[in-house]
């Protein structure tokens, strides 16, 4: 009996549904635009899904920039913490 030995696939990789993948790409790079820029240039390294890649990463561009303005804007006007800083309010008296 003669095992047969496994064959590398020459054929590049398909995934079943390109529309599901390319929103399950979509939301990683809504909740984190970091990890969804690298795997928006995964993507785009594939021959089939240039398109989708072009899409994700310019998404995930826009996505951190927004997310960067949007942070900043919130610290200035002390909606979020901002390092050095507490509000009176939050600051626990010296008690020695």
């Amino acid at each position: 009996m003669e095992i047969e030995k496994s064959k590398t696939p020459k054929e590049p990789m398909i995934l079943s549904s390109r529309k599901k993948w390319f929103w399950v790409w979509v939301m990683i790079t809504f909740f984190n635009p970091l990890i969804g820029l690298v795997c928006s240039i995964a993507v785009y390294r594939e021959e089939l899904y240039k398109k989708e890649g072009r899409v994700l990463i310019a998404s995930a561009i826009i996505w951190m920039f927004i997310i960067f303005l949007a942070s900043s804007w919130l610290s200035q006007h002390g909606y979020i913490y901002q390092k050095g800083y507490l509000p009176q309010s939050i600051m626990l008296p010296i008690v020695k």
